[in-house]
């Protein structure tokens, strides 16, 4: 049975976010680095976990055996760990403009 690292995940991803939110606010780096920062981090781990899922869905479909199988799902599941605390964060980042686009009225 794997065992995933949801909790020590969980907490290095709190601990970056306070680390650049701390140096944003010491005006050690910019707005805009700070955010940059967040995109990218999202933006790679979106990356691995696509990735993953297609080729997971792939060798399912298929019915294709591989000793790569069981890392090939770790990484997809840790990926996906890792994407709902900074999807959160992004949320929070971009609260007002989420806020302003969806109490639009038309």
């Amino acid at each position: 049975m794997i065992s995933y690292e949801t909790i020590p995940l969980l907490m290095i991803v709190i601990y970056l976010y306070g680390i650049t939110y701390i140096l944003y606010k010491e005006k050690l780096i910019k707005y805009v680095t700070y955010m940059r920062i967040w995109k990218i981090i999202i933006l790679l781990c979106s990356i691995i976990f696509i990735i993953n899922s297609l080729i997971l869905t792939i060798l399912v479909e298929y019915s294709i055996t591989t000793p790569l199988l069981d890392m090939i799902n770790f990484l997809h599941v840790e990926s996906g760990i890792i994407i709902v605390p900074i999807g959160i964060i992004h949320i929070y980042l971009h609260r007002k403009s989420f806020k302003a686009k969806t109490l639009r009225k038309y």
